[in-house]
C-alpha cells in the first residue's frame, strides 16, 4: 500500500480539487434557486419559504459533528473518509433530483421537506468526507494554500456553469423544454466528478488507516487554541453574510430591475472576478501570512459590494457599472472562500502535532457547522425581512425593494469589515 508521504501528482491534485465543481453545482443550485422557486412557483409566503430552508439547514449543520466524529473513527477498505463520499453522493443525486421534480409539479410542501431533508444529509456526508481530504492532500502535496485555490477554481467553475443555466432553471414553462433532464444531467455531472475526486486519492485515504493516530480528540481541545477559534470564527461569519448577494440576488434582478435574465450576468461577473483574482492568491499564499493574505480579499470584497450599492444609489439601474463592482467583490470573495480551508487544514496539521491525536474531521465538521448554522440564519432572516416588509409574488413594496438592497448589497460589506476585524485580532 503506498504510503501517505509519497508524493502526490500534478493530476491527483487537479482530479481531487475538481470535486468542488460537483459540490459546486448541488450545493448551488439548491442555494441560489429554492426559495425563489417556493416563492414564484408554488406561491408559498418567504417567511414560510424562508423557514423551511432554514429548518433543513440547522439539520444540516448539526449533521456534520456526527460526521466528523465518525470519519475520524471510521477505519474501512475504503478508507476513513471514503464510505461518507460514496454513500452521501448517492443519496445526494437521488434526492436532489427529486427534490426539484416535486417543486417543479406543485407537489405537497410536506414531500418537498423531506426530499430537503435526505438532500441535506447526503450533502453532509460528502461534503465533509472531502473537505477533511484535504488534509492529507495538502501533507503529500506540500502547499496547502495552493491546493485550496484550485479547489476554489473549481467552485467558480461550477458557479459560471450554473450561471449559465439559471434561465433554463427558473422561469416558468420549462418543464416542456427540458428541465427535468437538466436537473438529471447535473446531478449525474456532480456526482460523477465526486466519485471521481475520491478515487484520485483513494490511495492516501485508505493509508491513512494504518498511520493515523489510535486515539481521537475532544472538542473540547479546540479552546485551547484561540487562533484556530478566530478563524472559525471569521468563517462563520462570512458565511452569515457573503451568500445574502446570491440568495437576494434573483429577487433584485427580477422585481427591481425587472430582468430576471440580469442574475446571470450579475454571478457571472461574481464569478468572472474569482477566476480573475485566484492568480493574485495563488502568488500571496506561499508568501504572505494566510490571515494577513484572507484581510486583503475582504478589503476586495467589502470594496466592491459598498462601491455597487453607491453606484446604484447615484446612476440608479447602470448595469455595466453594477457588473464591474461585483467582479471586483468578487475577487475577494475568491480569496475568503479558497484560504478558509487552506487555513483549517494547516491548523488541523498543528494541532494533531501538539495533541498527538486525530482532530481533523472533528476540526472541518465544527468549521462546516458553524458556517451551515450561519448560512440558515442568513435565509432565515432574508426570508423574515421580506415578509414583515410585506413582499408577495404578486407585490412589490418599497420597504421590500429596500430590504433586497440591503441583503443583495450592504449587509455583505458588513460581514467583510467584520472578518477584516477578527482576522487581524487572530494575527495578533
Amino acid at each position: 500500500m503506498q504510503p501517505p508521504s509519497a508524493p502526490l501528482s500534478e493530476r491527483r491534485m487537479q482530479i481531487y480539487a475538481s470535486g468542488n465543481f460537483g459540490k459546486s453545482l448541488l450545493w448551488g443550485t439548491v442555494d441560489i434557486t429554492l426559495m425563489f422557486l417556493l416563492t414564484e412557483r408554488l406561491g408559498l409566503s418567504a417567511g414560510l419559504a424562508g423557514g423551511l430552508i432554514f429548518a433543513s439547514l440547522v439539520l444540516d449543520a448539526l449533521l456534520y459533528p456526527v460526521a466528523g466524529w465518525l470519519a475520524d473513527r471510521m477505519r474501512s477498505p475504503l478508507g476513513h473518509y471514503g464510505p461518507l463520499l460514496l454513500g452521501g453522493t448517492g443519496l445526494a443525486f437521488f434526492s436532489f433530483v427529486a427534490l426539484f421534480a416535486l417543486t417543479d409539479r406543485n407537489a405537497s410542501i410536506v414531500l418537498i421537506a423531506i426530499a430537503l431533508a435526505c438532500f441535506r444529509v447526503g450533502y453532509v456526508g460528502l461534503d465533509l468526507s472531502h473537505n477533511v481530504l484535504l488534509t492529507l492532500v495538502s501533507s503529500v502535496g506540500k502547499d496547502s494554500g495552493r491546493i485550496a485555490v484550485m479547489r476554489f477554481l473549481f467552485s467558480s467553475l461550477g458557479t459560471l456553469t450554473l450561471a449559465l443555466l439559471l434561465p433554463l432553471l427558473v422561469e416558468e414553462g420549462n418543464a416542456a423544454n427540458g428541465f427535468d433532464w437538466l436537473i438529471l444531467m447535473l446531478a449525474l455531472c456532480s456526482s460523477l466528478t465526486l466519485v471521481m475526486a475520491w478515487g484520485a486519492v483513494r490511495k492516501w485515504d485508505r493509508a491513512a488507516i494504518a498511520t493515523s493516530p489510535r486515539t481521537t480528540g475532544s472538542p473540547g481541545l479546540l479552546l485551547k487554541a484561540p487562533q484556530t477559534l478566530l478563524i472559525l470564527g471569521a468563517g462563520a461569519t462570512a458565511s452569515l453574510f457573503l451568500p445574502l448577494f446570491n440568495k437576494a440576488s434573483l429577487y433584485f434582478a427580477a422585481q427591481w430591475i425587472g430582468d430576471t435574465d440580469f442574475t446571470a450576468w450579475l454571478l457571472g461577473a461574481l464569478v468572472a472576478g474569482q477566476i480573475a483574482g485566484l492568480p493574485l492568491w495563488l502568488h500571496l499564499s506561499p508568501r504572505w501570512p494566510k490571515t494577513r493574505t484572507m484581510q486583503l480579499a475582504h478589503i476586495f470584497s467589502a470594496t466592491g459590494f459598498l462601491l455597487a450599492a453607491l453606484a446604484f444609489y447615484i446612476f440608479g439601474i447602470a448595469k455595466p457599472v453594477m457588473l464591474v463592482t461585483i467582479a471586483l467583490a468578487g475577487v475577494g470573495i475568491g480569496g475568503v472562500y479558497a484560504l478558509i480551508w487552506a487555513l483549517l487544514a494547516d491548523s488541523v496539521s498543528e494541532l494533531e502535532a501538539q495533541f498527538g491525536i486525530k482532530l481533523g474531521g472533528q476540526l472541518f465538521a465544527l468549521a462546516i457547522f458553524s458556517q451551515k448554522l450561519a448560512m440558515g440564519l442568513g435565509t432565515g432572516l432574508f426570508g423574515l425581512s421580506l415578509s414583515v416588509a410585506g413582499y408577495e409574488a404578486a407585490s412589490w413594496t418599497v420597504a421590500a425593494e429596500n430590504t433586497v438592497f440591503a441583503f443583495a448589497l450592504l449587509l455583505p460589506a458588513v460581514g467583510s469589515l467584520a472578518c477584516i476585524a477578527l482576522l487581524g485580532a487572530a494575527r495578533g
